[in-house]
């Protein structure tokens, strides 16, 4: 380091690795000539420049497959002979270590309380933070257990025993403290420490057996494995060491107490076992034995510092098949130069070379990688795996995949239906299965294919990458956001394809105004919930330029419904200004994707048209039935019941609105109407079909109009008498009432005989005309109620004629035939020399449409 009196700058001791700069500029005044001395007044301002760092061992570590490492260790630092010491040649308790870009090697001495910097091809080290004397200062550490550096070329400390975690700023031996232990951070002792290139510190604590992330400028933890304390489970750890997060954010926990390396994903409630058996201690390789460290390479595969067995063993992605030894594979603990004696950490440097922490030897060794000279032999799944953990490299998915802030991205939407699974009529929701189309270009997924053995393609797990939040407007269940776990498709120019297949549930405004003829006009409405016009541009899959497209649905894959037919599948693209955004006329986007059915009404006529015509038939033959059968009333009340039943079977059928009624509805209540005023007809006829009482009693313009004016318009006759009663009326006709007293009887007895026998032939007579009066009456009344049962059936038959022909000519869709659509011609991407599809759908003038 160099000072000046005018200039102070730091730079580190390679050309390539110049970490942060910090200036401190001086501004003198003197009231004196430059030979003269006097007091003067200076002005310091310190600035701490952010370049990007990124540690090697962490992300950017790239080692071959097919890579071994020397078994024959070089002491980097420490003593070779496994002594212990306090000089800067020495170490006294070595745990955890760190390896930055340029090689350069931290080495947390515990026991000597100070943090040690080597570079390259130096066995001397430097104290770059702490002292051989423990205490609490800011410039001073008690027992330090973890160390790593940032981005700013900072170095961060565990300062284990004094409970907290200290930055020692570049070139700097003060500490400000980032955390510490208090009632609201409980911190124990720290048995490592990890740092992510966002500055994200993930520390081991295992007195609370946990691990906590801390958020750059904050000092308050979050926890985050495990999720139910201290134990053997899946969702526990026991004495945990080490910890390691990948680009994934994976975390990998090394818990030496239940013997096994576990992995927690993003979120996750409980880890995974990826090396050793939990609570099994051993030496051969599928056991492990204290680990105490773990770190991940590009492949995926697991290094684990195996304490007590003093050894690296390597995993590979297929974690049942057991470990590899990498180093210190002797089986014996000693101090020659393949073997350790408690192996504590280990990281990689840039080349692959392997640094591991001999403790209880006092030293690090560092382990060459050795590769074949022809390189590895690759297959096509490593390369895939290669060119997938190269697209991760410092990916971040909550960040919108663009070069500038300021640039907006297009993503285009289609949609694929597939089926449509059910209209809900009762609830207004149509089911749809489709797959919901996403393309858009993602800047950070570009690659060269010769870089990766031609590979021009990718898929890639939809939760790892950016997506557009897109989300159903108008869902009517569940998830609003697209949950599918379909892979993405990655182009290697950076396209990003996402096909998810969903079972939408959406409300739809059913109109039941000519059910069950009806036409029904459903939606899929499509937006982002966050992205206004200016950050994303929502475009149709297949047309970046119109806002309506007719064949805006594909149906490649279209399973034809056994209830609906399309008519029209459009797609509108809209921009709306919602007033609740705070940024004025900020403008957001909507694609409308519009589907148009039409039922199949075989089934409902059937089963629905034609028993309603059936009953009102039936209701019109009340009026044939004879009133003498004494089953008119019978008749139409059991009309009126079936005809009851039947309604409440339809009020099932159709939604619950009180904004139309629908064309069967009506249909029905017409008929009720008909059947009720039948019941009462009849009532009234069957009244006047058995009444007594003299028409002449009636109004005379009544009686004249009942008995010879409507059966002259009816074309009725009225019935004439029976023989009998004519004949005896005109005999009685010509007798005169004193015709019996005209005979002289000269005997008085046998006059009196005469006058009473002439009195009960009166009587006789009497009752006879009686008889025929009455006879007269009731067929008088019996014929005007045959003529109110023609009147009426001629009524309710042109009635029921006129309402069936009335509700069929008011549904247009008897009478304007639209025709379904060909699914063959919605194709979003249509053959092009298929003769046959083009002569079928290329000349089709869309009138459905």
């Amino acid at each position: 380091m160099t000072t000046s009196s005018t200039t102070t700058s730091t730079t580190s001791s390679t050309s390539s690795s110049s970490i942060t700069s910090t200036t401190s500029s001086s501004s003198t005044t003197s009231s004196t000539s430059s030979s003269s001395t006097a007091s003067s007044t200076s002005t310091t301002t310190t600035t701490e420049t952010t370049i990007t760092f990124t540690p090697s061992g962490i992300y950017a570590l790239k080692i071959p497959t097919c890579a071994t490492w020397n078994q024959t260790g070089i002491t980097v630092a420490g003593n070779a002979n496994g002594t212990a010491g306090s000089d800067l040649g020495s170490l006294r308790g070595p745990v955890s270590i760190f390896v930055d870009n340029n090689n350069t090697l931290y080495v947390c001495d515990r026991s000597n309380n100070r943090i040690m910097k080597y570079y390259a091809n130096t066995n001397t080290g430097i104290v770059v933070a702490g002292n051989l004397t423990a205490g609490n200062s800011s410039s001073q550490l008690k027992l330090p257990k973890g160390v790593a550096v940032d981005q700013y070329g900072a170095i961060i400390v565990a300062d284990s025993s004094n409970y907290r975690i200290q930055r020692f700023p570049f070139g700097s031996t003060v500490a400000t403290t980032i955390a510490k232990n208090s009632s609201s951070n409980l911190l124990g002792q720290i048995r490592d420490l990890h740092i992510d290139v966002n500055n994200n510190i993930y520390v081991t604590d295992s007195d609370y057996n946990q691990i906590v992330k801390y958020y750059p400028n904050s000092g308050i933890g979050v926890i985050l494995a495990p999720t139910n304390g201290a134990g053997s489970g899946a969702d526990q750890v026991n004495a945990p060491f080490g910890n390691f997060v990948d680009g994934n954010q994976t975390l990998y926990i090394a818990d030496s107490g239940n013997q096994r390396v576990q992995m927690w994903a993003v979120g996750a409630t409980s880890g995974v076992t990826i090396a050793g058996v939990a609570g099994v201690a051993g030496s051969n390789l599928t056991l492990l034995n204290n680990p105490n460290a773990v770190i991940v390479d590009n492949n995926g595969y697991i290094y684990v510092a195996d304490g007590n067995n003093d050894r690296i063993v390597k995993w590979t992605t297929n974690y049942t098949a057991g470990g590899i030894c990498v180093v210190g594979c002797t089986g014996s603990t000693g101090v020659a130069n393949n073997q350790f004696n408690g192996v504590r950490d280990l990281k990689f440097d840039t080349q692959g070379n392997l640094y591991v922490t001999d403790q209880q030897n006092y030293r690090i060794q560092k382990f060459m990688i050795q590769l074949p000279t022809s390189g590895c032999p690759t297959t096509s799944s490593e390369k895939i795996d290669e060119l997938y953990r190269y697209l991760m490299l410092n990916y971040n998915k909550y960040v919108r995949p663009v070069e500038n802030s300021s640039h907006r991205l297009t993503v285009k939407v289609g949609v694929k239906l597939i089926q449509i699974d059910d209209v809900n009529e009762i609830n207004q929701i149509m089911q749809t299965h489709v797959y919901v189309l996403h393309e858009w270009k993602d800047f950070s997924f570009v690659w060269s294919p010769d870089d990766f053995d031609g590979i021009e393609y990718i898929y890639m797990p939809n939760n790892l990458i950016w997506k557009p939040d897109l989300v159903l407007y108008n869902n009517a269940d569940g998830d609003y956001q697209i949950t599918s776990k379909a892979k993405a498709y990655i182009q290697y120019d950076g396209t990003v394809r996402w096909n998810p297949p969903m079972i939408y549930k959406s409300y739809c405004s059913i109109d039941m105004q000519y059910y069950p003829y009806d036409t029904q006009n459903c939606t899929l409405k499509f937006g982002t919930w966050t992205y206004p016009d200016s950050l994303v541009n929502l475009q149709f899959l297949t047309d970046n330029h119109s806002s309506v497209i007719d064949r805006g649905w594909d149906l490649e894959d279209y399973t034809p419904s056994v209830e609906w037919e399309i008519l029209n599948l459009k797609a509108i693209r809209h921009e709306k200004v919602y007033a609740y955004v705070k940024e004025e006329k900020e403008k957001y986007l909507d694609l409308t994707f519009t589907c148009t059915i039409q039922r199949k009404s075989l089934f409902y006529t059937i089963n629905l048209i034609v028993p309603c015509i059936n009953i009102s038939v039936l209701t019109v033959l009340v009026f044939v039935l004879p009133s003498d059968s004494r089953k008119k009333i019978t008749l139409s009340v059991s009309i009126l019941v079936a005809l009851l039943v039947f309604y409440l079977l339809l009020i099932e059928l159709i939604p619950s609105t009180s904004l139309v009624i629908s064309l069967l509805g009506k249909y029905l209540l017409f008929t009720l109407i008909l059947v009720n005023l039948s019941i009462a007809i009849t009532v009234i006829t069957l009244n006047i079909h058995f009444r007594r009482h003299p028409t002449t009693d009636m109004p005379s313009w009544l009686r004249n109009t009942l008995l010879i004016y409507l059966p002259k318009l009816l074309f009725m006759k009225r019935p004439s008498l029976p023989t009998k009663y004519v004949h005896i009326r005109e005999q009685l006709n010509s007798i005169h009432p004193h015709q019996f007293l005209l005979y002289q009887f000269k005997d008085k007895q046998r006059k009196h005989l005469v006058k009473i026998i002439s009195n009960h032939i009166a009587y006789i007579v009497r009752q006879i005309e009686n008889e025929k009066n009455e006879k007269e009456i009731i067929e008088e009344w019996r014929f005007i109620a045959l003529i109110l049962d023609r009147l009426f059936l001629i009524i309710f038959v042109s009635i029921t004629l006129i309402g069936t022909i009335e509700s069929l000519f008011n549904t247009p869709s008897l009478y304007i035939s639209t025709p379904p659509i060909n699914p063959m011609c919605y194709l979003y991407y249509p053959p092009i020399n298929d003769s046959q599809w083009i002569k079928i759908c290329a000349t089709d003038s869309l009138s459905n449409q």
